[in-house]
C-alpha cells in the first residue's frame, strides 16, 4: 500500500520559514519553501555576515538536510517534484533559490509577477547563481528559476496530486490555500490568510470549498493565536482619515512595501485630503508591473496624487531608469517633497531616514507606523532606531493598522467549518496554546503539534 506523509521542516514553534514535504509513492512536493529569518539571525547579519551558498545553511541545519535537491545536487534527476507557493511573502517562497533550477514552483500569476518584480528591483540572492530573477544594463531582464502559474479554483495534477489553489485574502496580492488529494484523502493548507480583510469573502469561500472536499488533514497557521486584535481595512481607512486630516505638516509613513491593499487605502485617504501618496520607487515598481500584466486595478501611478521619490543616491537601478522614462513628470526628490510637504503622504521606512535632513519636515509634522508591532528583538532594535530618527525631527508617531492574519476566533471557525480528521498547526509560536484552545471545543478532530523533521502519515 502506497503511504501518504507530510513532514515539516520549518515553520514549526515559530511564524515563517514554512517548508512541509509531501510524500506520496515517488511523488515529492514542498508546500512553500521560505526563508527563516529567524534561525538566519542566530548566525548572520547582513550586510556583513550573510549565507553565500547552500552548504552554510544546511551545515546550521536551516535547510532541510535532503539530498538531489540544491543546486550543488545538479547532476541527476531532482529528488523533488515541485514546490506549490502560496503567497510572495519571502517567510515562505524566497528559500527556492537554493533549489535546482530544474525544481518548478508552483504559483498564482500574481504571486509570480510579485516575486519577479521583487527580484527585478534588488531582491536577489548573493551572486547570479542565487538569484531568482535580475535586470542589469547588460543583460536585461532575466529569469532563472522556474516560476510557474497555477490558476485558482482550477484543480490540476502536479507530480501526479491533483491540485486546485483557492484565493484567500491575505496582506499581500495573489495569496491562496491550497487543497491536494492523496490516495490517503483530501489535504487542507490555509496558508496565511484572514477574515477582516478587502477580499474577506475569498477566504470564506476557501473555507466552505476544503469543507466540501471532506479532508483527512488541515494544516493551519496559527499566528496570532496569542494577541489577536479586532481591526479592519475599512477601520484602517477611517483612522488614517481622521489623522492625516488633522496633520498641519508632512505625513511620513512606513508599511509593508509588497501591501498594496494598504497602498490603495492611503491613495483613498491622500484624495479625500487633498495631498499627494509618495511613494518608494521598489513600491512604484510593483504596482507598475502588476498594472502591466492586468492583475491591478487599484490607483494609477500617472494618478494626479500619486508621485514616486527619488532617493539621493550614486547609482540608478534599471527599474529606477524604467519609472523615469515612464512616469519621469511624477518623480520627486528631497527637495521637490520639501517644497510640498504639508500637501504630501510620504511612504519611508527605517532605510529612507537619511532623506529627512533634506526635506527638513515642518512643524506639525508626523510619522504613521502602519504595519506590526515590533514582535522580535531584531525588529525592536530597528524600531529603536526610527525612534531615534522621529525625536531627532519632531514626529509624533501614531500606529494604524489591520493585520493580514486571522484571530483567535476566526482561526477557530476556520476548523469548525473545514471540520478536518487531523488538524496540524504550524506557523504559530505557541502551539500548545492553540492546541488547548481547539482541544476545547471538542471538534473530534486530532490536534497535532508537529515535530520537525518527523514524517505523519495522513
Amino acid at each position: 500500500m502506497t503511504r501518504s506523509r507530510v513532514t515539516f521542516y520549518g515553520g514549526i514553534n515559530e511564524i515563517g520559514g514554512n517548508k512541509f514535504l509531501l510524500e506520496e509513492g515517488s511523488s515529492r512536493v514542498f508546500l512553500d519553501f521560505g526563508k527563516n529569518f529567524g534561525r538566519e539571525k542566530q548566525f548572520f547579519d547582513e550586510p556583513w555576515i550573510t549565507p553565500r551558498k547552500e552548504e552554510h545553511l544546511l551545515a546550521l541545519g536551516i535547510l532541510p538536510d535532503l539530498p538531489g535537491i540544491y543546486k550543488k545536487d545538479a547532476t541527476g534527476d531532482p529528488k523533488l517534484d515541485a514546490v506549490l507557493l502560496t503567497h510572495p511573502h519571502t517567510d515562505h517562497y524566497d528559500a527556492i533559490r537554493w533549489l535546482r533550477d530544474d525544481i518548478p514552483s508552483y504559483a498564482t500569476p500574481t504571486t509570480n509577477a510579485v516575486i519577479l518584480a521583487r527580484e527585478y528591483s534588488g531582491r536577489t540572492g548573493p551572486s547570479k547563481e542565487y538569484s531568482i530573477a535580475s535586470w542589469t544594463e547588460r543583460e536585461g531582464k532575466v529569469d532563472f528559476r522556474a516560476l510557474k502559474p497555477i490558476e485558482p479554483n482550477k484543480s490540476r495534477e502536479i507530480a501526479g496530486f491533483p491540485t486546485t489553489a483557492f484565493n484567500v485574502d491575505h496582506s499581500i496580492l495573489g495569496s491562496v490555500g491550497y487543497v491536494i488529494e492523496t490516495k490517503a484523502g483530501n489535504v487542507a493548507y490555509t496558508g496565511d490568510f484572514r477574515l477582516h480583510g478587502a477580499r474577506a469573502e475569498q477566504s470564506r469561500a476557501f473555507l466552505e470549498a476544503a469543507k466540501g472536499r471532506d479532508p483527512i488533514a488541515l494544516l493551519i497557521e496559527g499566528t496570532h493565536i496569542e494577541d489577536s486584535k479586532i481591526e479592519s481595512e475599512d477601520e484602517v481607512e477611517r483612522k488614517l482619515t481622521t489623522v492625516v486630516s488633522q496633520t498641519k505638516g508632512l505625513v511620513i509613513t512606513g508599511f509593508a512595501p509588497a501591501d498594496v491593499d494598504r497602498m490603495n487605502t492611503f491613495h483613498k485617504v491622500a484624495r479625500a485630503t487633498d495631498r499627494r501618496l509618495v511613494l518608494t520607487p521598489r513600491q512604484a515598481f510593483l504596482v507598475d508591473q502588476l498594472t502591466e500584466k492586468g492583475l491591478f486595478r487599484g490607483f494609477d501611478l500617472s494618478s494626479e496624487n500619486v508621485r514616486i521619490f527619488r532617493k539621493d543616491k550614486k547609482t540608478t537601478g534599471e527599474f529606477e531608469k524604467h519609472l523615469e522614462e515612464r512616469y519621469g513628470d511624477r518623480v520627486l526628490d528631497a527637495a521637490h517633497v520639501k517644497e510640498i510637504q504639508s500637501k504630501a503622504i510620504l511612504v519611508a521606512s527605517l532605510t529612507d531616514m537619511l532623506s529627512l535632513p533634506a526635506i527638513d519636515p515642518m512643524a506639525g509634522s508626523v510619522y504613521i507606523l502602519s504595519s506590526s508591532e515590533p514582535f522580535n528583538e531584531e525588529m525592536e532594535i530597528s524600531f529603536d532606531k526610527l525612534r531615534s530618527w522621529l525625536t531627532r525631527y519632531g514626529l509624533p508617531l501614531f500606529q494604524v493598522h489591520a493585520s493580514g492574519h486571522a484571530t483567535a476566533h476566526d482561526l477557530r471557525m476556520a476548523v469548525e467549518t473545514i471540520h478536518p480528521k487531523k488538524v496540524f498547526l504550524v506557523h504559530t509560536e505557541n502551539p500548545t496554546l492553540f492546541a488547548r484552545f481547539l482541544g476545547k471545543l471538542g471538534l473530534g478532530a486530532e490536534i497535532v503539534q508537529p515535530e520537525e523533521g518527523r514524517p505523519y502519515e495522513l
